[in-house]
């Protein structure tokens, strides 16, 4: 299957269960591709028409026409939005241009009466249409849509993009393909960075893990699957609107019980703090508004008491993604990690690692390690990280979990 199928086929997805917004910018991305292709125009066509947006919405249908013009319903969809616009003259064209290509149905018949109705008035009174096709996913009648939207009724919620990726992972991503997220999603089916490969290799059924950072979920989701609920995974996301996304995430994938998030920062003391909200949902907007929002923080120690907590298992792995605060996270659970030993996978911001995470690894007796992609297993690295400063991602371990690891071949 190529690109523009893969993406129109999740795009009728999207429109027959409802969701709009997100099958319009699917559907505009498969004519980013392949500005010709037909069913994605005629589609378009009818989502702008239903928005209100009459030019655009005929732009669309004509072009379905042009080419495809032996489907019977693009021709009837374009005359009848013609008509409804209040452009009989090209309505009428339209049919006739219909039927020189051999192409006749009752539906245009009753088209030809309500245009011979329309003239001289703008008030005519609508025939019911029966709609002829299936090849659409539209479960209104054109007519009633066009009209609804004429008179200003419309709806605004804009509703999230389902992606699946590997792993039969269904991620709720912002309805935008200028996120990051959203965009590399769509176009690789799973997520860029080498190491969630491997954690699909090191998570197993009975672990607990902690997400600190974990933004739309790719790698709580992924991990919830594989534990098959013998286990927990316990997701942290301050920004209200990417938690609210992982949250319906969580039970898109029937993970409920097994995989929770909770809207809160991890940073070396309790309180409050501002977090930046970027505008639009754009992760790459860096100029966009800076408003901020106010969120409770805590930190690593006292999660650990919180019911939330999977007492009932050790903690196996963590993963930081806190963007340069990684130390102060490190700093408000030494208790924590006087009392358990996991795996800890951290961000490395501006290709280099702070002395102060080197000091406090340091001083937890835990070894820093890279992935080499092509092995897809952990080596070590030199304290500071600059064995391999590319490298967005670095690990951290004591030897007993190291040693764990190079007995099931994760680690050389």
């Amino acid at each position: 299957m190529s690109d523009t199928e893969r993406l129109l086929e999740q795009a009728l997805e999207h429109h027959r269960a409802g969701r709009g917004e997100a099958a319009g910018w699917l559907y505009r991305a498969v004519l980013a591709m392949d500005a010709e292709q037909p069913e994605s125009n005629f589609n378009l066509g009818v989502l702008e028409l239903e928005s209100g947006h009459i030019d655009s919405g005929l732009v669309h249908l004509k072009k379905a026409v042009e080419n495809a013009p032996d489907v019977l319903d693009y021709w009837v969809k374009l005359a009848e939005a013609l008509l409804l616009s209040q452009r009989s003259a090209e309505a009428r064209d339209v049919i006739e241009r219909a039927e020189n290509n051999g192409l006749r149905s009752p539906l245009m018949d009753d088209l030809l009466l309500r245009i011979g109705g329309s003239v001289g008035s703008q008030n005519s009174s609508r025939a019911t249409v029966e709609k002829t096709s299936t090849s659409g996913p539209h479960d209104l009648l054109l007519s009633e849509a066009l009209t609804s939207s004429l008179s200003g009724q419309r709806e605004d919620q804009i509703e999230p993009f389902i992606v699946n990726i590997q792993g039969d992972v269904k991620v709720c991503v912002p309805a935008d393909i200028h996120c990051v997220t959203t965009y590399v999603l769509l176009e690789q089916e799973d997520w860029y960075e080498p190491e969630l490969g491997w954690l699909r290799r090191y998570i197993q059924p009975g672990m607990s893990v902690l997400d600190v950072g974990a933004g739309y979920g790719v790698y709580a989701l992924t991990m919830g699957k594989i534990i098959q609920g013998k286990g927990h995974v316990l997701a942290l996301e301050p920004d209200r609107i990417s938690s609210g996304l992982l949250a319906r995430s969580i039970v898109e994938n029937g993970l409920d019980g097994h995989v929770s998030v909770i809207c809160e920062v991890i940073s070396d003391k309790s309180g409050e703090v501002e977090m930046p909200v970027c505008s639009a949902l754009r992760s790459t907007d860096l100029g966009g508004d800076q408003s901020t929002q106010l969120v409770k923080s805590l930190t690593l120690d006292e999660l650990a008491k919180e019911v939330s907590w999977p007492h009932d298992s050790d903690l196996s792995f963590i993963r930081i993604n806190a963007k340069g605060f990684e130390a102060k996270i490190m700093q408000g659970g030494l208790i924590f990690f006087s009392k358990h030993s996991p795996l800890v996978m951290f961000g490395v911001e501006g290709n280099k690692i702070s002395e102060n995470l080197i000091g406090m690894f340091t001083e937890l007796r835990m070894h820093i390690y890279r992935l080499i992609p092509g092995l897809n297993a952990l080596v070590l690295s030199d304290s500071t990280g600059s064995a391999d400063v590319s490298k967005c991602n670095l690990f951290a371990c004591g030897e007993e979990r190291a040693e764990m690891l190079r007995m099931r071949g994760l680690m050389i």
